[in-house]
C-alpha cells in the first residue's frame, strides 16, 4: 500500500483542517464545481463531461490515485464518475489553499 503521509500535498491538505478519505492505496478530499470555477477561471463546464450535474455548488471528490489527480462528479441520474484526469500538483496545491480559507 502506498503511504499517503510521502505525497507533500496530503500533508498540506490534512495541515489545511481539509477532511481526507482514505480509499485503500488512494486519498481523496471534497470541493465543490464552484471551487474549480472561482479558482481557475473556468465553466463548469469545463471540468465535467456532458451528462454530469454542472450545479456550482455539487461537490467533487479530488482524488490521488496511482500517482495521478482525478476528479470524481455526480452524474444527472445520480451516479458517481471519475470525470477530469488532467490535474497537476500545482492546480491542487492553489485548490487546498482556497479550500483552507474557507
Amino acid at each position: 500500500m502506498i503511504n499517503p503521509t510521502n505525497n507533500p500535498l496530503y500533508t498540506a491538505a490534512t495541515e489545511a483542517g481539509i477532511t481526507i478519505t482514505h480509499l485503500g492505496a488512494s486519498w481523496a478530499f471534497e470541493a465543490t464545481l464552484g471551487h474549480f470555477e472561482a479558482l481557475f477561471r473556468r465553466a463548469a463546464e469545463y471540468w465535467v463531461e456532458p451528462g454530469i450535474t454542472t450545479d456550482p455548488a455539487s461537490p467533487v471528490l479530488v482524488r490521488w490515485s496511482a500517482g495521478r489527480w482525478y476528479l470524481d462528479a455526480q452524474t444527472t441520474d445520480g451516479y458517481q464518475q471519475t470525470t477530469y484526469t488532467s490535474l497537476y500538483d500545482e492546480q491542487i496545491r492553489h485548490l487546498i489553499d482556497q479550500l483552507a480559507t474557507r
